[in-house]
């Protein structure tokens, strides 16, 4: 696996970026080198969860993260606060609270901060 760094200006902190085949199933292990929150919500749309969702939540479970994983519907209608407030209802509803861990798996489009990403 190839780790390309992000350099970004003083006042925001660049990240790792992870390359390579497979490389999704080195998420838990990642995670754990970063010293990411074990419990863990992952955020993904419908078509990326049945792609790629069992394969990021087993290699969490593998490294000891308690994941749970929250799914909203594909496409661009789904970008927009209405589905924000139905991600912080659910969240709130499931107990996370400031000292659990969010994981983005598949965002692009929209800037954000994120942990270190596992390209896959």
């Amino acid at each position: 696996m190839r780790t390309v760094e992000v350099t970004l200006p003083a006042e925001v902190r660049g990240y790792p970026v992870y390359i390579g085949r497979g490389s999704l199933a080195e998420l838990g292990r990642i995670a754990v080198e970063h010293g990411f929150p074990r419990r863990v919500a992952v955020i993904t749309d419908e078509a990326v969860a049945g792609l790629y969702g069992r394969v990021a939540l087993e290699s969490l479970r593998r490294e000891g993260f308690a994941p749970e994983l929250l799914v909203i519907p594909p496409g661009e209608g789904s970008k927009n606060l209405d589905t924000v407030r139905n991600l912080y209802d659910e969240l709130i509803r499931r107990e996370f609270d400031r000292g659990c861990g969010i994981c983005a798996l598949g965002s692009r489009g929209a800037p954000a901060r994120t942990p270190p990403s596992v390209g896959t």
